[in-house]
């Protein structure tokens, strides 16, 4: 799910960037005009537009593409890939695509506004071939699997330079039984299908998933040992202390609840 997100959202980028007037695409108007320059240019401005709206709506749906990109937007919050919700992005995408039918005509469109329109469509056809297949995927692998995706994801991509970061971070850690609940159901229902990763790959992932919960608060009774996470949480919580941004009982009580 996270996948079809991150791929959307990096098409429509690029579907902003090649729609974007410029003098070649000018020239290009002056030397096949289908309708007039200002015509073909206010409707692919129009175009580009739909397109940043229809990526930023993406991006509202993708807390963790958005964290990817810098933003603090639902910052406390994981993707949602369970069925439903890769159903209901699949639908969203044919919606999009019908609306941009709709709404623009390719005629009235400068070259580059047609080269993203019929671009938009092309996406459309390959996400319909690989929805089918979307189940078919190792959830759990030694390569990018989801248990060491996870812990990566905080450590290198959850910045934390406020209070509220520090309590986002909180909940995420309270999210990942939700989010790491929707993968293992995936999975299940992938090995249901007869689709399992190669049986060395499990050894791999068990160690993965046995080395977050090595050490404090899983292991031992004080933090001098601590395990991944809370030693990048606790890092960054010293930061903030560093600079004056928390006192030493909020830093205690964030530590405590992390």
């Amino acid at each position: 799910m996270l996948k079809f997100r991150l791929q959307l959202c990096a098409l429509l980028s690029t579907l902003i960037v090649a729609c974007a007037p410029s003098e070649t695409t000018q020239q290009a108007e002056i030397t096949h005009p289908s309708h007039p320059i200002e015509v073909q240019i206010n409707n692919t401005n129009l175009l580009n537009t739909w397109f940043d709206e229809q990526y930023q709506a993406a991006l509202s749906r993708s807390p963790m593409r958005a964290t990817f990109l810098g933003s603090r937007e639902n910052y406390d919050k994981w993707d949602d890939v369970s069925p439903a919700a890769r159903d209901a992005e699949m639908q969203i995408l044919r919606d999009s695509v019908l609306e941009m039918r709709t709404r623009f005509d390719p005629a009235r469109l400068s070259p580059q506004g047609q080269l993203s329109f019929r671009l938009a469509e092309y996406d459309l056809e390959q996400a319909e071939r690989r929805f089918k297949w979307s189940s078919h995927g190792y959830t759990f692998n030694q390569m990018f699997g989801v248990q060491s995706r996870i812990p990566a994801f905080l450590i290198a991509q959850h910045k934390i330079i406020s209070k509220a970061d520090a309590e986002a971070y909180i909940a995420r850690l309270k999210g990942i039984e939700t989010y790491l609940g929707q993968h293992m159901a995936n999975a299940a229902q992938s090995a249901e299908m007869g689709v399992r990763p190669p049986l060395f790959v499990y050894d791999y992932v068990i160690s993965d998933a046995s080395n977050i919960i090595r050490g404090y608060p899983f292991q031992t009774a004080d933090d001098t040992n601590p395990s991944p996470l809370y030693a990048d949480f606790t890092s960054k919580i010293d930061a903030l202390l560093s600079q004056d941004k928390i006192t030493q009982d909020e830093a205690e009580s964030l530590r405590q609840s992390a």
